[in-house]
């Protein structure tokens, strides 16, 4: 199985990666435009060797790819199986 798939879209290609990071399993978001690449968003595992894992995502601003994310989530254990509990 492949660790990237492409998307092709009116916007550019839309790039799906794994994470390679054993720790922190996850996948990142990006758009590609001819030669250019810009990472646009990663969810992620956090802290998968303990107990307490969590939930993470990370938005960074397409007018500002270089700069400090945009908008962090992170989300515990605890709602994430909330999350799926509702739908029993």
């Amino acid at each position: 199985m492949s660790n990237t798939h492409e998307i092709d879209t009116a916007l550019g290609t839309i790039i799906t990666e794994v994470n390679p990071d054993p720790d922190y399993p996850g996948i990142y978001l990006s758009l590609k435009r001819g030669a250019n690449t810009y990472g646009i968003c990663l969810m992620e595992v956090l802290d998968n060797e303990t107990d307490n894992p969590a939930l993470n995502v990370v938005v960074w601003n397409p007018n500002n790819v270089w700069d400090d994310p945009e908008f962090t989530q992170k989300t515990s254990k605890e709602d994430v199986n909330r999350m799926f509990n509702e739908e029993e």
